[in-house]
């Protein structure tokens, strides 16, 4: 039977249908770049080349240099294949501001129907902006205000000029779509795999400048607010780390997830803040019901706060373990270096006796005549 139209569900699709936001007139170009840099004259000359090496060449690439050298950046641009360096540009932010002012400050310089965000450190696969503006343009996917696709995490080390690649991992491999729900808790979907329609801009605003750290996160939540996500599971973008200790993790070439651990948890901890007040701004009185629901989850963190200590003594003891069986194999090697000397020992030795051995029957021999002769001589006297 037929509900009240008044109670029915919505039908899907939800959000906003993106064929309708097309800005007018046509962009100039399909895909509009957006690069960060500062001061890193190793990393740069790569970055630019995974945009030239695109097998899709409908782009402009702007490069903000916020706060950094500026002849460095020059001079990458002008060293990249010449053939689409007409389509390079680059923005000298004197001052710095952050990579969020870095990211708006490209975006004005952008006429395009689709905008990436490439950190200077990152790179992509050459089938990336191919095969992430061919899934936005299917008439199918309208629905999808940005796509995103599975990253690589790629540990790298920095020995003089040479870059070294240390371990690849899956950053976000397990994701067959995008679940909103997951992305609450940290950002799975980071600049370097995404392509988002420019309209987006338009409804969600620029990015929020009063962020040093977690301004994409930010982002990506002002995003899935308002509309729907794709995602191409194919690992199409690579996030490069630098592992600590080498010249990687200083701070002009260390990543800010690694070399600034304490901002990011204090920045996270203010977004989500934040957004609650906005959220109890509507309604004070739901206060009442997230201190309901966050009883459970404070005895949920209690529970991961007493197996993270059993898992800490679990690693204790087995690094105790491990300590003292290293001890034992070490004993036993020494052991196995000492054997053939033993053994050497032991065979002269074996050697030793046998001469004394041969000795011995050689001086008994002239003692049992004797024995004889003494014992027919009483004889005798009998």
């Amino acid at each position: 039977m037929a509900g009240d139209p008044a109670t029915r569900f919505a039908t899907l699709p939800f959000g906003i249908d993106w064929s309708t936001k097309r800005r007018e007139p046509a962009p100039a170009t399909k895909i509009g770049i957006v690069m960060r840099t500062r001061d890193r004259p190793l990393l740069l000359p790569r970055a630019i080349a995974s945009v030239t090496a695109q097998t899709l060449d409908d782009w402009h690439l702007v490069v903000v240099n916020h706060g950094g050298k500026p002849e460095p950046v020059e001079q990458a641009i002008a060293d990249a294949d010449p053939a689409p360096c007409g389509r390079i540009e680059v923005v000298h932010l004197d001052d710095g501001g952050g990579m969020e002012r870095a990211s708006n400050a490209g975006l004005e310089r952008l006429d395009a129907e689709y905008v990436a965000v490439h950190d200077d450190d990152d790179t992509w696969l050459p089938t990336f902006l191919e095969r992430t503006v061919e899934f936005l343009d299917d008439g199918a996917h309208q629905r999808f205000g940005a796509v995103v696709t599975h990253i690589v995490q790629r540990w790298e080390r920095i020995d003089g000029e040479v870059i070294e690649h240390v371990i690849d991992n899956d950053l976000n491999g397990d994701d067959l779509h995008v679940d909103v729900q997951r992305l609450f808790g940290w950002n799975r979907f980071l600049p370097i795999g995404m392509l988002v329609r420019a309209a987006v801009f338009d409804v969600v605003g620029p990015f929020n400048e009063r962020l040093e750290v977690i301004g994409d996160w930010e982002f990506n939540l002002r995003l899935a607010a308002v509309t729907d996500i794709g995602l191409i599971p194919e690992p199409l973008a690579r996030y490069h780390l630098r592992a600590e200790g080498g010249a990687g993790s200083d701070l002009a070439y260390g990543n800010t997830i690694t070399a600034s651990v304490k901002r990011h948890l204090e920045t996270d901890a203010s977004v989500r803040a934040a957004l609650l007040r906005r959220y109890l701004d509507a309604d004070p009185s739901r206060l009442g019901l997230l201190v309901a629901l966050s009883h459970d989850d404070e005895m949920a963190r209690r529970l991961n706060e007493r197996v993270r200590d059993v898992v800490e003594q679990i690693d204790w003891r087995t690094h105790h373990t491990g300590n003292r069986v290293n001890d034992a194999h070490d004993r036993v090697m020494a052991m196995e270096r000492e054997l053939p000397e033993l053994r050497r020992q032991v065979a002269e030795t074996h050697v030793m006796v046998a001469r004394l051995h041969r000795a011995l029957a050689t001086l008994a021999r002239p003692i049992r005549p004797l024995r004889v002769v003494r014992e027919r001589w009483r004889l005798r006297q009998r």
